[in-house]
């Protein structure tokens, strides 16, 4: 189901129109405080993919999970997008996040696959969508 009315990536993690009443705090949703507010027709595929992509380039390159798999995932998501395989694909980016969570050195490593975690749980239809005949993605967060 899609969000009314936006969706939001708030501190890494999808969350989406139903769950706007959830308080931004400590103790339910901390954030760092950045919130990025996004409207109902923002492709949740492509944006899961930029914060990946700023990712690869900001990790320090000191373990793998982090290092490899952030580009590994963007990787992914490109098959996904194209329909390449895209349940065994699916499949793929979620064990990659896994790894990234369970194996990453520093917190900026585990915490990189929230957003794609997240937003396969919240809106899976942005990664079910038919490949788009155009052949340009809108890059922006």
């Amino acid at each position: 189901m899609r969000a009314l009315d936006a969706e939001v990536i708030e501190h890494g993690h999808c969350v989406a129109a139903e769950e706007f009443s959830r308080a931004i705090s400590y103790e339910d949703m901390a954030t760092g405080g950045a919130v990025i507010v996004f409207g109902p027709d923002r492709d949740m595929l492509e944006a899961a993919e930029n914060f990946l992509e700023f990712f690869a380039d900001e990790s320090c390159g000191q373990c793998t999970p982090c290092r490899i798999g952030s580009t590994r995932g963007v990787e992914v998501i490109d098959k996904i997008r194209n329909g390449d395989n895209r349940d065994a694909n699916l499949l793929l980016l979620e064990d990659l996040c896994e790894t990234m969570v369970d194996g990453s050195l520093c917190a900026m490593g585990g915490m990189t696959p929230f957003p794609v975690q997240s937003a396969i749980k919240y809106f899976p239809e942005d990664f079910q969508r038919k490949p788009s005949m155009e052949g340009s993605k809108d890059k922006g967060v």
